[in-house]
């Protein structure tokens, strides 16, 4: 192929591109969009209101007013989680007496803390390391050996901040009940008893819950003879993805197919224009003045047409190929995609039947489809 075929190559990266977007879009949902609704957590927008919020706190600390300016610090920690934000609220919770956060916050403030070259960043993680063996004299330590690890954990009723856990929790001194939860696991629990500047250990290994078996009651009546009924219980299952699924698929090949079908009307013309170009300059010579392989200035420029008329051509039968093709998988997919079953109360086997792919085989100048899967 000449430079025609490049052209074609490039026009169609260009669709399969903007078409590789159609899925996003597809798929983007309504609280997606919407930014009226809080930010999730870490995203630009979060990052943001938290900026805001720890200059909002650290004004409201200047005017000691220590309960606000740490609230604000601890919005900004729910929205993002930075060893920053962590050391403002530890101070802040430290001031208010609340040992217990301020330790935790401080232990993940140390952590996670940039040290450079600045004097300023130097003094302040001195500053931090003071204030956290200050807190730890008031607050014991519970080291929790926890099964499985993605569990939640409480304190006395109260939820923990997954982000702030690393395997110790800190507590006031005296007794306290370690709670853990997870989905599929039984709930277990823990008493402990530690005091000030001590460290305790808590041992929680939940157990898989057990699937509740169905009840059985012998039938009242004898099943029907005939075939079962039409409407079955709802079961779950991906059936709008399915359905995404083959729309994005047909939209995305009616895109290409056009675009590739117009490529071949494209170079279809410039195929024709270089022939009308050759019969032009066939008009001022004999029928026999490029025989033999003439190689004079004139006929080295009609062969150059002739070549880049055949390239145009081929170029333009490859395009069409592939455009029909892509045009007939579409609406084959349309039409064969296999629709979302569902399984009757007593039956448990399903239809597989539809088209499970389609191959297209481009060789030369000739173009072809393979389908497979069960019609």
């Amino acid at each position: 192929m000449s430079r025609f075929a490049s052209r074609a190559t490039s026009a169609l990266v260009t669709l399969t591109l903007l078409t590789a977007q159609l899925p996003a879009l597809a798929q983007a949902k309504p609280d997606q969009i919407d930014s009226g609704l809080s930010p999730e957590r870490g995203s630009e927008e979060a990052v943001e209101q938290a900026r805001k919020l720890v200059e909002e706190g650290d004004g409201l600390m200047k005017k000691s007013k220590f309960s606000d300016g740490t609230a604000k610090y601890r919005a900004a920690w729910d929205l993002h989680a930075t060893y920053f934000t962590a050391c403002k609220a530890g101070r802040g919770e430290a001031q208010l007496e609340h040992y217990p956060e301020a330790a935790s916050f401080l232990a993940y403030c140390l952590k996670h803390f940039t040290l450079s070259d600045d004097a300023k960043q130097k003094a302040a993680e001195k500053k931090y390391r003071g204030l956290q063996a200050d807190v730890l004299k008031k607050v014991g330590r519970v080291e929790v050996d926890l099964t499985p690890k993605h569990a939640s954990l409480s304190i006395d009723g109260n939820g923990l901040d997954d982000e702030l856990l690393e395997g110790v929790v800190f507590v006031s001194p005296g007794e306290h009940t370690i709670e853990a939860s997870a989905n599929g696991f039984v709930s277990g629990s823990q008493k402990v008893s530690v005091a000030a500047g001590a460290t305790a250990r808590a041992t929680l290994q939940l157990q898989v819950e057990k699937a509740a078996a169905p009840p059985v009651s012998a039938p009242s009546n004898p099943p029907p003879s005939g075939p079962p009924p039409e409407t079955s219980p709802e079961q779950p299952g991906d059936q709008g993805g399915s359905m995404m699924t083959r729309n994005i698929v047909v939209i995305a090949g009616g895109v290409l197919a056009i675009g590739a079908i117009t490529g071949s009307f494209i170079f279809r013309g410039e195929a024709n224009k270089k022939a009308d170009d050759a019969d032009a300059l066939r008009k001022g010579l004999p029928s026999n003045a490029c025989q033999g392989g003439g190689g004079d200035r004139v006929c080295a420029e009609l062969e150059s047409l002739q070549s880049d008329r055949e390239s145009a051509a081929s170029t333009s039968n490859v395009l069409l190929g592939v455009g029909v093709g892509l045009a007939v998988a579409s609406v084959a997919a349309f039409f064969l995609w296999p629709k979302p079953q569902q399984r009757s109360a007593w039956r448990s086997g399903g239809s597989t039947a539809g088209l499970r792919s389609v191959d297209l085989y481009v060789q030369q100048d000739r173009a072809a489809l393979g389908f497979r899967g069960a019609f």
